[in-house]
This record gives structure tokens, sequence and C-alpha cells, in this order.
């Protein structure tokens, strides 16, 4: 029923758009129809910040369960991440004026007419879900396997697997195939609706090249003072410490906080985990936390897509022989108190039950759900919310 449901919305903001130019769709189940005034929508995704001009997007669909945003652009290019405008700046056809803020908006159609013509491009699948075409910036990669470190070229390329860690499997246009160890952190990619980009290698699943894809238009005016060479968020012309390794947390200068005695990028002062081991990906708030949601909504059963998230929990285990952790369920608010303590703890349990089949042993780990006791961020917005549905990993003494 919820795929019947979304698409039958989003065939609503289609034939809206088309009938009343922009139209904003409101929580409180009003629609406004008019122009919408934002030349730049921000979505800041998991793999950065994105600026998409607004004659490049088609529609805009908020996603209760994520918390997040899922765009369409007039590529067909999909992406999903947080709104990160304060709001939508709208003239309905009455010339009213309107300032709606992110929290208030459910839907965004906007009016387009563009026609599509065929193009052969690289096609972009993110570990999130999110695909979109452009160009592979790269005139090689090199892989090093057992043999050593072999260089292919672009143009020989026909599709990259990432299975985590940085390890990959390249498939060439002579059939052949090479599995390694990808030798960089970062791939340069100039995406037909959006500006370039320099993205961690972690946050991608598949690259596919040699695509026959209908795009609309291509986006041209790239600005290089918004560029960010190392995947941090904060734009070269502001970053201070532009070689940030992936993964690093930083300021709004670009650099690492200073004192952080665990060393995972979070200032002792407000590290909510400050024995966070080494080698983690932690969050905002120190902690080692799982960020993409495990589980579908009201389930215990892990999404197998999610696997090299629980495999890379395996690596660091295995590195560090005497850690002991507890991993801990965490909800939002929405639902009743003893239902989400009974889901929470069921999804600890779960986590455990993966970690225990690939080899971690029983003893190192313990399991609670905590329900809706423990945010970590206001559960009024949505992404507070998003937030606070998580499962988070604490050491033991």
């Amino acid at each position: 029923m919820k795929r019947i449901a979304l698409v039958v919305f989003t065939a609503s903001l289609f034939l809206s758009s088309v009938c009343f130019g922009d139209t904003v769709f409101l929580k409180s189940r009003d629609r406004i129809h008019g122009t919408i005034e934002n030349e730049i929508i921000l979505l800041n995704t998991d793999y950065g910040k994105l600026r998409i001009q607004r004659d490049f997007i088609k529609s805009m669909l908020f996603q209760e369960e994520s918390g997040k945003f899922l765009l369409q652009s007039i590529n067909n290019d999909v992406f999903t991440g947080l709104f990160f405008n304060d709001g939508i700046d709208f003239t309905a056809h009455d010339n009213q004026r309107f300032h709606l803020g992110r929290d208030q908006v459910s839907g965004i159609a906007f009016g387009s007419s563009e026609k599509t013509y065929e193009i052969d491009t690289v096609l972009f699948v993110m570990g999130n879900g999110d695909k979109f075409s452009g160009r592979f910036l790269a005139d090689e990669i090199e892989v090093q396997n057992e043999y050593g470190i072999v260089a292919i070229a672009s143009q020989d390329l026909s599709r990259i697997d990432f299975a985590g860690k940085g390890h990959v499997t390249v498939g060439m246009n002579n059939g052949s195939s090479i599995q390694g160890q990808l030798m960089t952190q970062r791939l340069i990619v100039a995406m037909d609706a959006a500006e370039t980009m320099s993205i961690c290698t972690g946050q991608f699943k598949t690259v596919l090249f040699h695509v026959k894809k209908l795009v609309a238009k291509a986006f041209e005016n790239r600005s290089d003072t918004l560029f960010d060479s190392d995947s941090d968020s904060v734009p070269d012309g502001w970053d201070r410490c532009p070689d940030s390794p992936c993964g690093q947390h930083v300021n709004e200068t670009g650099c690492p906080p200073v004192n952080d005695a665990d060393g995972d990028g979070v200032s002792d002062d407000i590290d909510q985990c400050p024995t966070t081991p080494r080698g983690v990906d932690a969050d905002a708030h120190g902690c080692w936390v799982i960020g993409l949601p495990l589980f579908d909504t009201n389930s215990a059963r892990i999404n197998r897509q999610h696997y090299p998230l629980l495999d890379d929990v395996v690596a660091v285990l295995e590195e560090n022989a005497s850690l002991r952790i507890e991993i801990q369920g965490h909800s939002d608010n929405v639902g009743s108190a003893a239902v989400n303590a009974r889901l929470t703890q069921n999804r600890a349990l779960a986590v455990m039950d993966y970690l225990v089949s690939k080899g971690v042993s029983r003893n190192r780990l313990d399991a609670n759900g905590f329900g809706s006791t423990r945010p970590v961020a206001s559960n009024d917005t949505a992404e507070g919310r998003a937030e606070n549905r998580r499962v988070e990993l604490r050491p033991l003494p």
C-alpha cells in the first residue's frame, strides 16, 4: 500500500505542476499554487551538500519514516537528504507572498516542460539508494590486488562494484574483471543536475559506464569556489584544512576539533561518547552510530542491503580483540513507550545475532533496547526524530 500511495502522490505532484505551475503541498493537507522564488535548493545528503538549481527539479517529497526529502530531477535523477533551506519563498497566483518553513512542507511539484534527449552517460548508484548520472572525472583508476597495483583507463571501464572498506570489483569492456583495493579515497563526479562533487568511495554502491539515458539538460554553471575537494561539506574557499581524510568530523572551518582524546573528530567538551574505539566513524555527538536505517518500519529484520555496515562493525571488533560493546536500540517518541521499547530491544538483538553469525563471540556483546528514553535531538522536528531512530554501539568496561 505504501508503494501505491507513493505512486499516486507523485502522480498528483506531476499533474498539479502541469496545470498550476509550481505547487507546494503542506503537512496541513492544504496546497498552494504559484511560483517558487528560491533559485537554489540545498539538500544535505549522506555524501555532501547539494546545491540544485530550481529549474533542474521536478519534485520533492517528504518521507515520514526517514525524516528526509526525496528529490527527483528533470533528468530522472533521485537524491535523498535533509532540506537545508530555511524554507520556501512562494508567490501565489493572486500575488500573495508566503514564506513557508521547511517543517510545514510535505511535497513540492515544480512546473517543468523540458524536452528530453538520449545521451551516453555514467550512472552512479549510492549506498543510500540515490541514483544520478554524470561524468567520471578521472583518466584512470588504480586497484591493488595480490599481483600488485593495476592501472585501468576510464575508457576501458564498464562498471565498479563497491563492497566496503575500499574493496571493489571492476568490470571492463572486454569482459574481464579485477578485484582488489581501490587506491583512492574519493571519486570526482560532474553531475548532470548539480555541481561537481568529490565523494568518498565508501558512499558508492555501483558505478555503471556507457549507460543510455534520457535527460532534459546538463548543469553548466559550475562554481570552483563551491567545490569541496576533501568531501567534508566545507567548500575549498572556506576550508582551512583542505586535506581532511574521509569520514573525519570537522568544524565550520573544515578542521578537526581540538582536545579530542579518543580521536573520533569530536572535541572532548561536546563528546557524549569519550571512549569511542579508533577507526570508527563517529556521529556529530562522538558516538559510534549506524546512521542508515537498518530496518523497515515496525520491523526487526535487518535489510540485506545494509549488511556491509554491520560487516564494518565486525572488522572493528576483529581489530580490537579486547573490545566489548553494548548494542543499543533507540527510537523517536512516535508510538507508545511499550511498543518502542519492545521494538528497539528486538532490533538490538537482531544486530547481535548478525555479529555472532560473523564469528564475534556472544560474550563480547550485550543488547538493550531503550525505546524513546534517550533522545539525542528534539522530537519536535522530522530531522530530530530521524536522528533519534538509531542503533548505537557503546564500548563496555
